[in-house]
């Protein structure tokens, strides 16, 4: 196995286990067991619980910049409403990621070695979508007296809070009206007249 996909299979491992067992039942020693490597050999590639934390949440942040790739040159407000829709088909396809993602970012609140990486992932995400603001504004799709700060600071508000009641739906049906509605409402209050 390259160093590469040995450093890819820890930090899958790492991923699953804070999935199933939470931050709290996550422990180096448990992934390097998953793995079929020795502690020792874990910290070879992640010197620490915190550098294995880190590039979990690398990877994490590489799908969903992966995903942001895929929309293409979409309008601003269909890429807004996308990003629910990608949520929505990422509850269903990989339930463990909103998990994983939701129980490190209340970790972060607790423990400044985790909200370093946090920070960095958060700023990815308030870039991308300030990005998307700034693009609608600027074409006239968007209304032009928006706050960009203030309204990126209200839709990360409105996406954390589906994420995390939807984590609790096992309804598509009830996804999908959730998504319409927040649609709907984003439409309403961002677009021009």
């Amino acid at each position: 196995m390259t160093r590469e996909h040995r450093r890819r299979a820890i930090v899958e491992a790492a991923y699953r286990l804070i999935a199933d067992a939470g931050f709290e039942g996550f422990r180096v020693r448990t992934v390097a067991l998953h793995v079929g490597i020795n502690h020792a050999t874990l910290l070879h590639y992640f010197p620490s619980k915190e550098v294995l934390v880190e590039a979990v949440l690398e990877h994490m942040l590489e799908e969903l910049r992966q995903e942001g790739y895929r929309h293409g040159e979409i309008c601003a407000m269909d890429a807004l409403c996308q990003e629910f829709v990608d949520m929505r088909k990422r509850l269903i396809d990989q339930p463990e990621f909103l998990t994983v993602l939701n129980e490190l970012q209340l970790r972060a609140h607790r423990d400044p070695l985790i909200a370093v990486p946090m920070e960095r992932m958060d700023r990815a995400w308030r870039h991308y979508l300030s990005g998307l603001l700034v693009k609608g504004m600027t074409s006239g799709e968007l209304r032009s007296d928006l706050v960009v700060d203030s309204v990126v600071n209200v839709l990360i508000l409105q996406f954390r809070g589906f994420g995390l009641r939807a984590l609790d739906l096992h309804n598509e049906q009830a996804l999908d009206g959730m998504i319409a509605m927040e649609c709907a409402m984003l439409r309403q209050w961002l677009m021009t007249q």
